[in-house]
């Protein structure tokens, strides 16, 4: 190949690198703050002692922080306050000139992508909706929301050139102030993502919300290709994200203690799984020989050896790929990984309602696999087949068969191996042997004992 050929190649290759967007800014209102990550002196509703019966309470479940996860880019200016709306006018006809979306659109730094996320305090307050107006606008019209908005999407386009802008639309809003957005955005070539199906709690996204949240952004990012992809875009129930369930533990706190304390221990084998690994420790315990919370028969099952237990109570297949980005291997050096996880992907929830299918679930399994041989490439890892629950006509025993059998095929190609002991915990008739449960899911120190023994050989 001709050089100035190459020098072409080479040069397009990085005109295409550099169209990607890396870096994104926030204008929003309550549905975007957190407290902490806004500026000092505005007003919060999202913050880690929740509003009940909103379940959002670590950052990292914010719709912006997931959207970060799910895209790679970095998170630029968060500029949100609560109750604020798009035109100077709020609740009860109170002048809101100072914090209005108009008045804080200068304020994003120099982002690859404006996300505007409001009109909700808008709507919920029943500003004037004006004329449509698109210049020369004098103050009392700024007071509506059509001028108000107009006026908001001229001053991001002249401040924010090289960037995507994109306005936010909440589901549930009135028509009138949808076809609103609609038409002014339109006007001005600004992009709009309208939700839908957002969950909420006390009229704010929930954690289910708030993830549908950012994987519809992330969608409508990459159909545009602002992004290159996302990941899990073949498979959105399992993108990585954090806590999905509410539980009777902190899972934060879990997390956190994990960050702290796991390197200390030097652990020679690491349990990484859901509630059935958890509980055999114990809810209180990360699996130390000196923690009273430690229970008996897991001691039992592993002697003088150090073992790390690393099961988090209804952890799904995202909740361990968050989990093992987030640092929990950090540090690390144990000569056996062993993996359980895939059996609460295939149990609806009211946060969870559609199990993800065999094929799905066993690519989520084997990218808990991919992120562990990364960060411990010298260690053996084990999969452990996921166990049989409920009664043998449940739909979830074939659905794990099919996994179990997926798994099975992938191990050698994978570099793992992969340890079933499905025929081992029921009878001749394949239902559940008693002995081995405790209820319908987790087991007993009987049922314990019988995997600690398989781990042995």
């Amino acid at each position: 190949m001709k050089p100035t050929r190459l020098i072409t190649l080479l040069a397009a290759a990085m005109t295409g690198l550099a169209a990607f967007a890396t870096e994104f800014a926030v204008l929003g209102d309550s549905y975007s703050t957190f407290e902490g990550a806004i500026p000092a002196g505005y007003v919060t509703w999202y913050r880690p002692k929740p509003r009940n019966p909103n379940n959002v309470i670590n950052v990292a479940e914010t719709w912006w922080s997931q959207l970060a996860e799910m895209t790679g880019m970095t998170i630029g200016k968060i500029d949100a306050f609560s109750s604020t709306t798009i035109c100077h006018r709020g609740y009860r006809g109170q002048d809101c000139k100072d914090r209005s979306f108009i008045t804080r659109a200068d304020r994003l730094g120099r982002p690859d992508v404006v996300l505007v996320c409001g009109g909700t305090n808008d709507d919920w307050a029943g500003v004037p909706l004006g004329e449509y107006k698109y210049g020369n606008w004098t103050d009392e019209e700024l007071y509506s929301f059509r001028p108000g908005l107009a006026k908001l999407c001229s001053e991001l386009k002249r401040d924010y050139p090289r960037a995507k802008i994109y306005f936010i639309l909440n589901s549930e809003l009135k028509e009138q102030t949808n076809e609103s957005v609609r038409t002014v955005c339109a006007h001005y070539g600004i992009g709009l993502v309208e939700l839908r199906n957002i969950t909420k709690a006390n009229r704010h996204p929930d954690r289910a919300g708030m993830f549908e949240f950012a994987r519809q952004v992330a969608a409508r990012l990459k159909a545009d290709r602002v992004i290159r992809n996302y990941t899990g875009e073949e498979h959105p129930y399992l993108q990585a994200r954090p806590a999905i369930e509410n539980d009777s533990y902190d899972w934060y706190a879990r997390h956190e203690r994990i960050l702290r304390e796991a390197k200390a221990m030097a652990p020679e084998i690491v349990l990484i799984g859901d509630s059935i690994t958890h509980h055999w420790a114990g809810i209180e315990s990360l699996g130390g020989k000196d923690d009273p919370n430690t229970t008996s028969h897991f001691l039992a099952a592993f002697g003088d050896r150090s073992v790390l237990d690393l099961g988090f109570g209804w952890d799904r297949v995202e909740n361990v790929l968050w989990r093992l980005r987030h640092g929990e291997l950090e540090g690390l050096d144990p000569r056996r990984v062993v993996l359980m996880i895939g059996t609460n992907n295939l149990t609806p929830s009211p946060n969870y309602p559609q199990p993800v299918a065999p094929e799905a679930l066993t690519e989520g399994i084997l990218a808990c696999v991919k992120e562990i041989r990364t960060r411990l490439p010298r260690a053996r890892v084990t999969v452990m087949g996921i166990l049989p629950r409920a009664d043998r006509a449940s739909p979830m025993r074939s659905a794990a068969r099919a996994v179990n059998a997926r798994l099975a095929k992938q191990a050698a190609k994978a570099g793992y191996e992969f340890l079933d002991l499905s025929s081992k915990f029921v009878d001749g008739q394949d239902e559940r042997i008693p002995q081995l449960y405790r209820d319908t899911v987790h087991l007993t120190p009987a049922g314990y004992a019988l995997w600690a023994n398989a781990l042995s050989h």
